[in-house]
């Protein structure tokens, strides 16, 4: 079965860069310096890695990386780049509840990770499969799509004369949305052009962070004013 992002997965990296151009490169720049903050070494798991945006700067600066990848098409791209850039990161191409491995010390799910679980119950087999990848006292770092997102419809919509990006928002049921992607360019000299619909859900951070709790978390108390937007909230969880 397709997964969201695997038909235009290798102009994805093009496409966000041309755009939404220093925006993009501004969030992933302060997100590293975040993870830098909240462990200065040890092991993470990066859970929808997409094409390595902050998998791959953690392991050059000396992270042991693992890379969780549903889409086989990114999970193409991210191997793509550690042979380009000799890089030793272990890439599995499944879904949040079916990777277990060792334990490591942070755990990611960002850039609306979470938002790609539409149901309750597989919502809650991703935060326990996440739980139970953590040692204990390991931190779990993530984000959620806020309300004002999903009310703006309207996301993206880039027009130039060789480039062309838009996404937008309709409404499928309560709380759950269609997501669409068209666009076109060049890339290397090639005409390209895709379109794409998947579903993502909006979740009330009350009824996560009860799962978060029934599952054995705790809730840090801290804020991230250099992420902060109307369209994200940043949470950082401990697993007791």
């Amino acid at each position: 079965m397709n997964q969201p992002h695997d038909n235009w997965s290798k102009y994805y990296d093009f496409v966000y860069q041309n755009a939404l151009g220093d925006f993009y490169d501004n969030v992933t720049n302060e997100t590293l310096n975040v993870i830098n903050e909240l462990l200065p070494e040890g092991k993470v798991i990066d859970y929808g890695a997409g094409t390595g945006r902050i998998t791959i700067p953690l392991k050059k600066q000396g992270f042991k990386v693992i890379a969780v990848e549903k889409s086989s098409g990114m999970a193409s791209e991210i191997k793509k780049k550690c042979k380009e850039y000799c890089l030793d990161i272990p890439v599995h191409n499944c879904s949040i509840n079916e990777f277990n491995n060792e334990e490591v010390d942070l755990a990611l799910a960002l850039y609306a990770v979470l938002n790609y679980s539409i149901s309750e119950g597989e919502l809650k087999r991703n935060i326990v499969a996440m739980y139970n990848q953590l040692k204990p006292n390991g931190y779990l770092f993530f984000d959620l799509l806020g309300l004002w997102f999903f009310k703006i419809k309207e996301i993206i919509n880039v027009s130039l004369d060789d480039f062309s990006h838009r996404e937008w928002l309709t409404q499928h049921e309560e709380n759950i949305y269609t997501y669409h992607l068209e666009g076109c360019g060049v890339l290397y000299g090639s005409e390209f052009h895709f379109s794409e619909e998947f579903l993502i859900r909006y979740w009330n951070l009350k009824t996560v962070n009860n799962i978060f709790i029934e599952t054995g978390f705790e809730e840090v108390k801290k804020i991230f004013p250099q992420l902060s937007s109307e369209s994200s909230t940043y949470k950082l969880y401990k697993k007791l």
